[in-house]
């Protein structure tokens, strides 16, 4: 006799974060075969000279937790093991979910920003209820990444040299920047608004 189990597995987005910079976007135009109108879709490049990477406490709490990422296009996604709309596993009280943003030279080149990493870091953070007409903008001004988005290095305590920091905390409560409502997954679109020179 054989018997067979059906496993399923589902990830559901935690969070997304979208890194829009005019530099880095190509605006794509096509003819929608349906509706005969003209559609605009835009590609980006940015994560060619920006990266993100979890830092070690976050890949610690991404293996503990059936935690997983990913960076596409100008979109960085963060899926967790879910059952509907619930963890699969409960994320402990008061998270961070820390991603570390890293940049090449010409990424400095394109934006109007300081070079950071030495003495501050960019921080951008859920905490920041910057939402402006619906966009969920994590810097502190909905225009964009400006100096006030700066932090000393040793407040922030990034653990290596980088541009900037993405925190994610469990602990925010406001609906729109929340990451759960109790057990239940919210997924909020948060965006980056960079500056071009």
């Amino acid at each position: 006799m054989k018997i067979v189990d059906t496993i399923k597995i589902a990830y559901k987005e935690l969070f997304t974060v979208t890194l829009l910079h005019p530099s880095f976007e190509t605006i794509y135009t096509y003819k929608d075969p349906v509706t005969n109108t003209d559609k605009t879709i835009t590609g980006s490049t940015i994560l060619n000279v920006v990266s993100a990477e979890p830092d070690a406490a976050t890949q610690k709490l991404f293996t503990n937790c059936a935690i997983s990422f990913r960076s596409s296009n100008n979109t960085i996604s963060c899926f967790i093991r879910s059952e509907l709309q619930q963890p699969l596993i409960k994320l402990p009280a008061n998270v961070r979910i820390r991603l570390l943003l890293k940049q090449k030279a010409d990424f400095f080149h394109r934006t109007n920003i300081m070079a950071a990493g030495s003495r501050q870091v960019y921080r951008f953070t859920n905490e920041n209820n910057t939402i402006d007409s619906g966009i969920k903008h994590i810097t502190k001004n909905a225009n964009g990444v400006t100096d006030a988005d700066l932090e000393d290095i040793s407040i922030v305590a990034p653990g290596e040299n980088c541009l900037g920091v993405i925190d994610m905390l469990t602990s925010v409560t406001d609906v729109n920047y929340r990451l759960l409502n109790g057990d239940t997954l919210e997924s909020p679109e948060f965006v980056i608004r960079f500056i071009k020179k």
